[in-house]
């Protein structure tokens, strides 16, 4: 979920969160492309800002602040579930989710 952010941006933070999630797993970089595929809409410069912005449109909701910090931090959590489980506590939580949303708020 990447609401509002600016497309050139959300592809390369896309890139790189890939490529370190993915390391050489290449059933996840398989997985990855094809999401990224997905989303972009092909390699069609007015396909793909059209597919960005209608997908925005879909997936984003405009919330205050605290709620929206939760459901980041909820995605977040189950990211890192399905590919990165030693980042997670006990819990389920993310280790140290503070430190992650700060370093991918100034992204």
């Amino acid at each position: 979920r990447t609401c509002g952010m600016e497309w050139q941006k959300c592809g390369d933070a896309f890139g790189r969160c890939a490529a370190k999630a993915c390391g050489e797993d290449d059933a996840c970089a398989v997985a990855a492309r094809a999401a990224d595929e997905e989303i972009s809409g092909g390699a069609s410069h007015m396909a793909v800002c059209k597919a960005f912005r209608d997908t925005q449109h879909e997936l984003c909701d405009c919330l205050p602040l605290k709620t929206a910090k939760e459901g980041v931090a909820s995605r977040l959590a189950a990211f890192y579930a399905a590919f990165k489980p030693d980042r997670l506590d006990e819990g389920g939580a993310v280790m140290g989710v503070e430190e992650v949303l700060t370093k991918w708020r100034g992204s």
